[in-house]
Order: C-alpha cells, then sequence, then structure tokens
C-alpha cells in the first residue's frame, strides 16, 4: 500500500518481486484467500444467471424479482456458506492444482453437487424454497465455474512458465519426463 502524492489516496501496487519475496507460508494464504474469494463470486454468480436464465432473462419478470428480492438476496449469506462447506468438505482448498486432473474435475462437480442437496434442504427447513429449476441449472453452473477457476490457475502458471505460444524454445534445453515423484520430483528437477 502507498499514498498517491498528487491524488492524496491509498492506492495498492502489486509488485511481483515482493510478492516473491514472502515466506511461503504467506503465499499459501493469500493463494487460499484469493481462492476462497473466487469461489464466492462463482457460487452467487451462479445463483443469480440460475434465477436469470429460468425467467428467460427477463429481469423485470415479477416472479424474478420475488424469487430474487425475497428467497435469494436474503438468505445468500446462507447459501454462500453453504456450498464453501461443500467445497471445503471435498478438500478443494487441500489440493495441488498445479498437478489438477480428471480426480479434481469430478471433485467439482461433488461439490457442486452437494451444496446443492445442502441449498435445497436449507431452503426448504425454513419454508423458502426456490425453483428446483434453478438450484439445477445453478449447480451446473457453479461446477463448471468451480473447474474453470481452478484449472485456469494451472493453465495461466504453465504459459506463464513455459511460454505455451511460444513453440522455439532454447536448443540448449534437455526436457524431462519424471514419473511417480511428485512434489519430491518436482524439488529435485528445480
Amino acid at each position: 500500500y502507498c499514498i498517491n502524492r498528487e491524488t492524496q489516496k491509498l492506492e495498492l501496487h502489486f509488485d511481483k518481486d515482493s510478492y516473491m519475496s514472502l515466506p511461503e507460508e504467506m503465499k499459501s494464504k493469500i493463494k487460499l484467500t484469493l481462492l476462497i474469494l473466487g469461489d464466492i463470486v462463482v457460487i452467487n454468480a451462479s445463483f443469480v444467471l440460475a434465477l436469470l436464465l429460468r425467467f428467460d432473462l427477463d429481469i423485470s419478470n415479477t416472479q424474478f424479482l420475488d424469487y430474487f428480492i425475497n428467497t435469494y438476496a436474503r438468505n445468500a449469506i446462507a447459501i454462500t456458506a453453504i456450498n464453501l462447506l461443500a467445497i471445503w468438505g471435498n478438500k478443494l482448498y487441500v489440493s495441488l492444482w498445479r498437478y489438477a486432473s480428471l480426480r479434481e474435475l469430478v471433485s467439482c462437480g461433488f461439490a457442486a453437487f452437494m451444496g446443492t442437496i445442502g441449498n435445497i434442504a436449507f431452503l426448504a427447513l425454513i419454508q423458502d424454497p426456490l425453483p428446483r429449476s434453478v438450484s439445477l441449472i445453478a449447480m451446473a453452473i457453479e461446477a463448471i465455474g468451480l473447474t474453470v477457476e481452478r484449472f485456469s490457475y494451472r493453465i495461466i502458471r504453465d504459459v506463464h512458465r513455459t511460454g505455451f505460444f511460444n513453440i522455439r524454445r532454447n536448443e540448449d534445453e534437455v526436457r524431462v519426463l519424471l514419473v511417480g515423484a511428485g512434489s519430491a520430483g518436482l524439488g529435485l528437477i528445480k
């Protein structure tokens, strides 16, 4: 953080070198916080988009406004918390996303499914249900959003490190495939 002398406003500047010099524990906490914030955005966007799709993208529809204001907006914090617990319960905050695979893809879908079951149960318990189609559409959008969010970390990292679009590589570079060594093997190669 710094104060801009011209505007006298507090500004946040991201400096890659400053970030790289942070301890690993601090980097992990920053990544986890950003991932949770991203999940919150995905969860809430999926419900709003599901409501819009259910009512044919007509914001002026009285049923849309009724469900959005009287059901979703009133329960958004609980719906978000239930989905975050489902994501945490499926260990999506512990998994190493640099090795993202089909198992993580299935975990994203299962977390969205469990969150949907929890939300349906919660809304039925307080007798304030959403249409069933909204819950199913939101589950599909959330599963896609969680998957894209997590796999994009790997894609961005790979593109940044290897120059994905750079076909010509250094001629002195020797490519190596190390099978079955996990993070220990990664440390060995570095």
